[in-house]
């Protein structure tokens, strides 16, 4: 009668010798194309909707009021905002450009009105010491040229005074001239008349006392001023540069409108500080920014294009896991779309639409983490951060921070989360999170220019509070939803799956005891050597448990559930009985469709016999074909396909290493030496078959899977303490207890 590990062996031969275990090579295996036409196009319109719903306005059309306008509704400020007022800092930068001094550079034109003097004064001697001075057309001439500047009446007083007189009047002047230039500053510029009278006034005051005749002061005045030329040329360059540096000097004009501040009144005249309020918090009507439209497309196309490079490194089944990618897809545009919908709510923050972000991060982190995974729930509420902070003019970094940290507490509190209890614990941790964050969040923004008060504080630590529950309420209902419309399974799931009354292992353990009993230590083998290889533990445990399901349709076919009648196949062709015996994984994954099973369990159904051969019905029907006849292999094969996951291959081992064992054990104890050779030579034997080639295993993973195999088989199949026999027990008194003894051989060995 064949039994379960002969029904499940493979190859005509017998099994090769085992090799040492750290010798096992894993063989590589080649993924699927990295870029598909369906990645590609799933890309594009991934940039295409979340550049929609981030630049476009799906849900408000914020505000075209103009200055004048009467205010149609009460616009309170939802957030502590600071802004620069540039008008303000406009009429301060132009009245700065205006004080600025102009500047000039200084010339010296007081030699060349010396010099003139000189010469009409040494002219005027010449003719005087010549007796040329009452000649016809001499005193024209010296009117003409030098004394331009004079009447002829004082061209003719000069040459009427006396040369001493004339040499006391040149003294006078040109002393006057030469301190009128030391002390007066005549510029070139539009104030050159008031610079040059000022200078003359200053001349006349000057020889009023250094010349007592009235009629020489008056030639000495005519002669000082008519040599008054700028001595300051206006510098253009230089005053521009001056002005620039002026215009650097202002500090802008920084405004703060505090959360909760009523910005204008229904039937309020709209002003232009109410409407640089409006624009500072982001409720202004845009306009059409075809250029802001492309960069937002270009970032999110970039942020998307890295994010998906790092999937593709960190988790490649997650990768090339399409209903896992658009979940992720939907989960951040609905995000980011809810909190577009919420900023056209500007009422009081005190109703708690404020830190909408609180919400947001929390509910990602806690989705993400619960159906995908927790390493990209961290990574995906920092990306949803960004998209947040960039929609927030004036509080990207604080919406951006919320949002991170509220998904990073929400994922780290569901982490391993396995009883009520728990789930009560994290709900807790997701609420005081979720306040500790919402007050922290406004207190940088707190200061000289922001009034704070322990009511506002209030408002904000309650509505983190209410945001973070809700979030925690609202992704346990969208949990189930979001499982079956993406084929995903979370923790949840499959504890309740873990349940033996569970409709299907229910199934199982009324009509196929044998089958359910094996199948629950397969799942609990599987189980613990994921654990040690870094798997999915429970997803392994419960593939163990419903592996086998399929057997509930023919239990008499597989030996355990004979229990000592007749083997069917002893009456049944070789083939028959091979085809029989492969049907269950046909009829299990029926069951499975049936009973609404999860993905990972139909994988486990399909894959844990792989490709191998059922080794007995071949070598029965070679036996009775003769040693002429051709017997074809693909009779007696399992259908497949090979494990493709961890899990899936830590099954197959799981499976074929409990059936050796169990019928090992019918023939004898086992001690910790057979158990090792039986769970290497199993394992080897799978290796060289090619049965574990296209699973992620490396050789350090089948070393620590065979140390779990043997740890677990050994409490198992563990000694047990040798009871009197019916006659020995005879002379014991009723009460009396045998003590236990361990046989010396296997003192090394119990457990």
């Amino acid at each position: 009668m064949p039994n379960k590990t002969d029904q499940q062996s493979h190859g005509a031969r017998p099994p090769a010798r085992p090799r040492p275990k750290h010798r096992v090579v894993r063989r590589r295996r080649t993924g699927p194309p990295d870029m598909t036409p369906q990645r590609v196009l799933a890309v594009v319109i991934a940039t295409f909707l979340f550049t929609l719903v981030l630049a476009g306005d799906l849900f408000r059309h914020g505000l075209d009021w103009s200055v004048g306008d009467t205010a149609t509704q009460t616009i309170v400020a939802d957030r502590t905002v600071t802004w620069v007022d540039d008008r303000a800092t406009a009429q301060l930068v132009t009245a700065a450009r205006d004080a600025a001094p102009r500047q000039y550079t200084p010339s010296n034109p007081e030699n060349d009105a010396l010099q003139e003097i000189h010469l009409l004064f040494g002219r005027i001697d010449v003719l005087s010491a010549t007796g040329q001075r009452n000649e016809p057309g001499a005193l024209e001439d010296l009117l003409a040229n030098e004394a331009a500047h004079l009447s002829q009446a004082q061209a003719e007083r000069l040459l009427a005074l006396s040369d001493g007189d004339r040499a006391a009047l040149r003294r006078a002047v040109t002393t006057v001239l030469a301190e009128v230039y030391r002390s007066q500053e005549i510029h070139d510029d539009t104030n050159q008349a008031a610079d040059l009278r000022a200078a003359g006034e200053v001349a006349a005051e000057k020889l009023s006392a250094a010349v007592s005749d009235p009629a020489d002061r008056t030639v000495a005045e005519t002669l000082v001023i008519s040599e008054l030329r700028p001595n300051r040329l206006y510098d253009q360059a230089g005053t521009t540069k001056a002005r620039d540096a002026a215009e650097k000097d202002v500090e802008p004009v920084r405004r703060t409108i505090n959360r909760g501040e009523t910005v204008v009144a229904e039937g309020e005249v709209v002003d232009e500080q109410a409407l640089a309020k409006f624009q500072a918090l982001g409720l202004i009507l845009p306009g059409q920014d075809y250029r802001g439209l492309l960069g937002t497309a270009a970032l999110v196309f970039v942020i998307l294009v890295l994010l998906l490079a790092y999937i593709r490194m960190e988790r490649p089944d997650i990768y090339f896991d399409l209903g896992k990618l658009a979940l992720m897809g939907v989960l951040l545009i609905g995000a980011i779309a809810f909190f577009r919908a919420m900023m056209t709510m500007r009422a009081d923050p005190a109703s708690g639409l404020a830190h909408t972000g609180v919400f947001c991060g929390a509910l990602i982190g806690l989705l993400i983490n619960l159906l995908v995974d927790y390493r990209l729930a961290m990574t995906l509420t920092a990306v949803l951060g960004l998209f947040l902070g960039l929609m927030m003019p004036g509080a990207g970094l604080s919406v951006a921070f919320e949002t991170w940290f509220a998904g990073r507490i929400a994922a780290m509190a569901l982490r391993s989360v396995t009883t009520r209890r728990d789930l009560g614990r994290a709900a807790m941790i997701i609420g005081l999170g979720g306040m500790v964050i919402a007050t922290v969040v406004d207190l940088p923004s707190s200061g000289t220019d922001t009034s704070w008060t322990w009511r506002g504080t209030l408002a904000d630590a309650v509505a983190g509070l209410l945001w973070a529950l809700m979030a925690f309420l609202v992704s346990q209902g969208l949990m189930p939803i979001l499982e079956r419309l993406f084929s995903v399974v979370t923790p949840f799931r499959l504890l309740e799956l873990t349940n033996i009354s569970s409709p299907a292992l229910d199934l199982l353990r009324r009509h196929a005891r044998g089958s359910f009993d094996s199948s629950l230590t397969i799942g609990d083998m599987a189980s613990e050597a994921c654990a040690a290889i870094g798997a999915d533990a429970l997803t392994a445990q419960v593939m163990g448990y419903y592996h086998d399901l399929g057997k509930v349709r023919h239990p008499k076919w597989f030996v355990e559930n004979q229990e000592g009648q007749e083997n069917i196949h002893d009456r049944l062709e070789p083939t028959v009985s091979a085809m029989a015996i492969k049907s269950h994984v046909a009829e299990g994954l029926e069951l499975a469709e049936e009973y609404g099973l999860p993905q990972p369990v139909k994988d486990a159904i399909a894959q844990h016999h792989g490709t191998t051969m059922i080794s007995f019905f071949y070598q029965q029907a070679r036996e009775r074909s003769g040693s002429g006849a051709t017997i074809s292999e693909e009779q007696f094969r399992y259908d497949g396909p090979k494990p493709q996951s961890k899990e899936t291959a830590v099954l197959m081992l799981a499976d074929v290493v409990e059936a050796a064992v169990r019928a090992s054990a019918r023939h004898g104890e086992l001690n910790t030496r057979r158990i090792r050779d039986m769970v290497d030579r199993m394992i080897t034997t799978r290796v060289n078959e090619g049965q574990l080639d296209e699973a992620p295993l490396t050789r350090r993973d089948l070393t620590r899977i065979a140390d779990a195999f043997c740890d677990y088989l050994r409490g198992l199949y563990h000694s047990r303490t040798p009871y009197p026999t019916p006659e020995t027990n005879n002379a014991l008194p009723d009460h009396t207890v045998p003590l236990p003894t361990t046989p010396a051989s296997d003192t090394t060995h119990a457990g």
